[in-house]
């Protein structure tokens, strides 16, 4: 396999969940049709905290989506959206996400690590492009060439 493929499906591998984020209303709320609300939650963790993301879980309640945000674990507010035309209910302490674990790159400068160097506002030379064509295994004889 490529490194470029190899570098894609690594990027798609996630890492388990830190755990589920449990609604913490006493009572059952409801999202009406195309509403977002904010509500409060709390994942069971006995580690100290750390960054996460917030992401669907598979199982929260169906037809709710979740906006990805960047939170401290213990006590998370996760914002929540209804696009359905169907008013969804969420009982007290149901699943509302679950967490990925996430690093938060506070500074970044060109010099520390990534070796991106541009070298013309055209794009890649020619033979970079050939390079990328011909590992692709591509057939482009029956393209006509631009004027």
């Amino acid at each position: 396999m490529s490194p470029a493929w190899q570098s894609a499906i690594s990027a798609l591998s996630l890492g388990s969940p830190l755990g589920n984020v449990v609604s913490t209303n006493n009572r059952p709320m409801e999202i009406q049709p195309y509403q977002t609300l904010t509500l409060s939650g709390m994942v069971r963790k006995s580690d100290n905290e750390c960054i996460a993301i917030t992401e669907p879980s598979e199982s929260g309640c169906k037809g709710l989506g979740v906006c990805p945000r960047v939170v401290r674990v213990a006590r998370v507010h996760v914002s929540v959206f209804n696009i359905s035309a169907k008013t969804i209910k969420i009982a007290p302490k149901s699943v509302l996400c679950e967490l990925q674990e996430a690093k938060v790159l506070r500074n970044w400068s060109p010099d520390s690590g990534c070796k991106t160097e541009i070298t013309s506002k055209t794009g890649p030379p020619q033979k970079e492009k050939d390079d990328v064509i011909t590992e692709l295994k591509l057939d482009l004889s029956h393209l006509e060439p631009e004027m």
